[in-house]
């Protein structure tokens, strides 16, 4: 079964970095979309990264690393007044701004983003086949 998981700023927001990409990792292992209310810092995205691809290969799972899409505003708005009211509304509330998607590479083949839409590419994905209930219609025969 395809799985999205919403991950709330506040669930990992007293974590440190290695923790949240800790909790990341392991949430992408289980094989789930994960949907982030905000934004990894620089760092902690490039740590993620480095982490994913070490955990390549480490275990018997079927991991093979993640793909990854930031969704921020404030870089793609062309007005100047806009954008900087978007950047103050950043420096306030610091990482909340945006939104991150972190799909493990297993089911996610690709993330296709543009200022309007995201797109995931899911690629051979083998989700079980739900099972068709069907209620059998028997008639009685009739005795002529």
């Amino acid at each position: 079964m395809l799985t999205f998981q919403f991950l709330r700023y506040a669930e990992i927001e007293s974590l440190s970095s290695e923790k949240r990409i800790s909790k990341i990792i392991k949430l992408l292992k289980d094989e789930k979309i994960l949907v982030l209310e905000g934004k990894l810092k620089k760092t902690e995205e490039a740590n993620l990264i480095q982490k994913a691809m070490e955990a390549i290969g480490e275990s018997s799972d079927n991991f093979k690393g993640l793909e990854l899409a930031v969704i921020d505003d404030a870089n793609d708005e062309k007005d100047l007044l806009k954008r900087l009211k978007l950047k103050l509304v950043d420096l306030m509330l610091g990482d909340r701004v945006g939104l991150t998607v972190i799909g493990p590479a297993s089911i996610v083949t690709e993330i296709k983003q543009n200022k309007d839409n995201l797109q995931f590419i899911i690629d051979n994905y083998n989700a079980p086949t739900p099972k068709k209930t069907t209620k059998s219609s028997k008639k009685k025969k009739s005795k002529n």
